[in-house]
């Protein structure tokens, strides 16, 4: 390992990221590379004998350092695309260990203060008295704090905090005004402050030196930084300081690693956060990940076919693509013997990287200009190609695609970003497709989970989760900034999880057998599976009174939980039923809403039972005077059949007296009305909501207390959208039937959703 060229290249790396490139100066390898090395030699020989002692041993290490490390070896065997070497990096040491904290402004170092400049150019104040300059995308987001009372026009921040040294107010007086508020964050400003004056303090940085290839019996532990560092043998790194700088870049090829390789610390135990998806979609990629010993050799009879490289396709590729190769070769000493092709795909893969290596012109051998990296090494290739994703997918380009050599990997997608979703739009119907693992991050917790959402909203019911959302134990322990707001830091990969396109198993039903067409006929195959499983019994009559729409269960257990990702998809006139009911829930009544309800309909939950659709309204109407608010925070489709619809619902309700929030799950069973099950506007029969793993006996002091409960209410509502339901009080209705028990024994069959 050339340990030289790896450091040179990851500081390289690191100026990319914070944005300094101006202190970067680009060298390119050519045979004179020795004589430029000497004459820099003498350079720095001569500058040395005018410094003071301790800079002068500094500087003389520095240059026995570069001597040992380049030695004699031609630049262009040495370095094939050239490097670039930061200025500070030939001046010696310029900031010690102990004085790495200046004001951004006042730093000795230009590329701080042009940093400082831009800063102060491009960023507002936070403070809440200044009026909005964008649109909030986060609760997080220090704009949410400004509300449409303030009156202060906008300002750039011009103001240093004197404990952190970046420019973070407009004035003195708004720091210490919102000092609390800054005091939150001010000691993280301050450790990423020292650590932009700590890169490019001219030190020697041996946390860049990344060890070679293994013996292959030396297991791997992977349970965190730490743990992995010691047995992949890494130099000791005994400063927190130094430990940021590290993990900055080993990051990106780690949560890679960390997830895929048999020793991943993600299983499906308790907190483990794999699914059992999960398990089988890694299990049969870590198959040709860790190859079992074949007893090839070099002989003839020991010939074995040589297994084509396992692709990991990095979509989106900014940062990452840049790294020092090094930093992705270390993939392969954690999979021995398995040959891995990285493909950078993304409009900005080769940003500012054009002279280190220029694109090449796209010819019909190489229609999408594809940069080659092929000889790394004898087990990695890296392919960049400078495109979006859905028009190489659309050429098939890629295709065939195989979950045992297959994986996608998206860092900080920014998916359900409202700046960057619709990129997004094409392609996540083609990731999924491929039914091969994807594997996503976030730069926070909010960042990840927004993301999610929008996966999950997008393709209702198309999506299987692989591995839960949560804290990445490979994310980098670096905080980063952001030129335009100074308060908003994010860590590199702090948070990931992992999906796949929805896969479908068919079943052989009355002599006949559906086959799986995922890219045709998939909501039709799922509508017939699911009619040929058709369990209910209710009645096919629209004239008969709603009491007879019940639908009975027993849960075994109490767990209703929804999970997003399993949810079954409707049909378009169904989506927008349901969607309405969850609108009823949200406290969002309309007539238009409860005109869902036929008129003889039956609204059945643990606290009322009404009969009709006069009193059904009553309880929709009646809910936002007694919550202040309500909101669904997930659902989760179990039951789709003719006639019925069963739905998982988790909902937060915040009542107005109390300031408390509960958060309920429960079954909630929609009976349609048969004369409106194939319209547009389906109406509902029988609404029953249920929260326990029993159903109701529909006897007893409890059930009265339900019906009085639904009386009571009418009295008290007089809103002319109710009284357009008083018609509805003559409704057909018959007496209710009672089961004396809310279990099996109480026509009430156990079902398990």
């Amino acid at each position: 390992m050339q340990s030289g060229y790896s450091r040179q290249s990851c500081l390289k790396s690191m100026f990319r990221s914070s944005g300094a490139k101006s202190i970067v100066r680009h060298v390119r390898a050519n045979p004179a590379f020795n004589n430029a090395r000497k004459r820099q030699y003498a350079h720095a020989s001569r500058h040395s004998k005018s410094l003071p002692i301790q800079q002068r041993r500094t500087a003389a290490t520095a240059d026995s350092l570069n001597k040992r490390v380049y030695g004699n070896a031609p630049g262009d065997l040495r370095f094939p695309y050239g490097r670039e070497v930061p200025i500070e990096s030939t001046q010696g040491l310029i900031l010690q260990p102990n004085d790495l904290f200046h004001s951004f402004s006042n730093s000795p170092l230009p590329a701080i203060r042009r940093k400082a400049a831009f800063m102060k150019s491009h960023a507002y104040c936070p403070h809440p008295d200044h009026r909005q300059t964008r649109i909030v995308t986060s609760p997080h987001d220090p704009e949410a704090r400004k509300t449409p009372k303030s009156t202060h026009p906008p300002a750039h921040v011009n103001f240093e905090c004197p404990d952190c040294g970046l420019p973070v107010y407009c004035s003195e007086d708004h720091w210490m005004d919102d000092y609390e508020h800054h005091s939150e964050l001010c000691d993280t400003l301050r450790q990423a402050n020292e650590d932009e004056h700590d890169l490019r303090s001219g030190r020697y940085f041996p946390e860049f030196e990344y060890p070679g290839p293994q013996m292959e019996e030396i297991a791997h532990n992977l349970l965190n930084w730490d743990t992995y560092l010691y047995t992949r043998e890494y130099n000791a790194i005994n400063e927190d300081r130094s430990m940021r700088q590290a993990t900055r870049l080993l990051t990106y090829p780690m949560t890679i690693a960390s997830i895929i390789h048999e020793f991943s610390p993600y299983n499906i135990r308790r907190g483990g956060r794999l699914t059992t998806e999960g398990l089988k979609s890694f299990t049969a990629l870590r198959y040709n990940l860790h190859p079992p010993r074949s007893g090839s050799g070099l002989s003839v009879k020991q010939l074995k076919p040589t297994p084509p490289a396992v692709r990991i396709f990095i979509l989106g590729a900014r940062a990452e693509s840049s790294l020092p190769r090094e930093a992705w070769i270390q993939l392969e000493y954690l999979f021995h013997r398995c040959p891995l092709h990285l493909i950078f795909i993304g409009p900005e893969s080769m940003m500012n990287r054009d002279k280190e290596l220029p694109l090449p012109e796209r010819t019909p051998a190489n229609p999408f200009g594809g940069i080659v990296e092929d000889r790394l090494s004898s087990f990695t290739k890296i392919t960049t190609f400078v495109e979006y994703y859905h028009t190489m997918h659309k050429a098939n380009y890629f295709q065939p695609f195989d979950p045992y050599f297959d994986c996608f990997v998206l860092f900080h997608p920014g998916l359900g970003h409202p700046a960057s979703a619709h990129e997004w739009a094409e392609t996540l119907p083609q990731l999924l497709e491929t039914k091969v693992p994807i594997i996503s991050t976030g730069y926070t917790e909010w960042d990840m989970q927004r993301d999610k959402q929008w996966v999950e909203e997008k393709m209702a019911g198309e999506v299987d989760m692989l591995m839960e959302a949560g804290e990445n134990r490979f994310r980098s322990l670096r905080w980063d900034l952001n030129d335009y707001d100074p308060g908003d830091i994010s860590a590199g990969n702090w948070g990931v999880w992992a999906f796949r396109g929805k896969r479908y198993e068919t079943e052989m039903k009355d002599g006949f057998h559906n086959t799986y067409d995922h890219q045709h006929s998939l909501p039709a195959f799922r509508f017939s599976t699911l009619s040929s499983k058709m369990t209910n019994n209710l009645p096919k009559d629209s004239s008969v009174p709603g009491e007879q729409f019940e639908a009975r269960q027993t849960h075994p257990s109490e767990d209703y939980t929804p999970d997003p990702s399993k949810s079954l998809k409707l049909s378009p006139a169904r989506q927008r039923l349901v969607d309405d009911i969850i609108a009823l829930y949200s406290c969002e009544p309309t007539v238009e809403r409860v005109k869902r309800y036929t008129p003889d309909c039956v609204y059945d939950d643990q606290f009322v039972y009404a009969n009709d659709r006069y009193k059904m309204a009553g309880q929709w109407f009646a809910l936002p005077k007694l919550f202040k608010a309500s909101k669904c925070e997930r659902y989760q489709i179990v039951v789709d059949e003719p006639g019925l619809i069963q739905f998982r619902n988790e909902q937060s309700w915040t009542f107005k007296i109390i300031p408390k929030t509960a958060t309920i799950n429960a079954l909630v069973s929609l009976s349609l009305d048969p004369d409106t099950e194939n319209s547009d506007f389906i109406q509902v029969k029988y609404h029953k909501d249920q929260a326990n793993d029993k159903d109701y006996s529909h006897e007893g002091l409890g059930f009265s207390f339900k019906k009085w409960q639904a009386d009571q209410v009418m009295k008290h509502m007089d809103s002319p959208e109710v009284q357009q339901f008083e018609a509805d009080k003559g409704a057909a209705k018959e007496a209710v039937k009672t089961y004396g028990s809310g279990a099996a024994e109480g026509n009430a069959p156990t079902k398990d959703l």
